[in-house]
């Protein structure tokens, strides 16, 4: 779990998740990274593309989020993985999943009441996105596409 959130906050929503839930959560709670700042944009930082062009968006959504792919290069690292075999699943695509997306990986957006059609729109017919009402159809989803 990677949050623009202080840590301790989200890794108590996830021990409440699984308590409610009969879920030992632990293994996640420690995972927990936060202060992602995945809404500050880099423009100098050259090495990473600098946006991505979605249908129906007037203007581009710019990825050159340094922060955040810092903290992603970083997990992949430490699991010996790669953007190619990685996962992301989020609730705002600009913030969350732009990113992961131009980098390679495979995104699932968690949507929302507050999700614009468009990006709904644009992860339906990605061969590499997914949107899903519920954790159950993501969690379905992520067994699919790993099996």
């Amino acid at each position: 779990v990677v949050t623009n959130s202080h840590t301790i906050p989200v890794q108590n929503k996830i021990r409440l998740l699984g308590e409610r839930n009969n879920i030992d959560f632990t293994w996640l709670v420690d995972r927990v990274v936060g202060s992602a700042r995945k809404y500050v944009i880099e423009d100098s930082i050259d090495s990473l593309p600098e946006a991505l062009s979605v249908p129906n968006l007037e203007r581009p959504i710019y990825v050159r989020r340094s922060h955040y792919h810092a903290i992603l290069s970083q997990i992949l690292a430490d699991y010996d993985s790669d953007w190619e075999n990685t996962t992301v699943l989020g609730d705002i695509f600009e913030l969350d999943l732009s990113l992961p997306l131009v980098m390679g990986s495979t995104v699932g957006l968690m949507q929302n009441p507050f999700s614009p059609q468009y990006e709904v729109d644009y992860l339906q017919s990605h061969d590499r996105g997914a949107v899903h009402g519920d954790l159950a159809s993501a969690l379905k989803w992520i067994e699919d596409i790993t099996a």
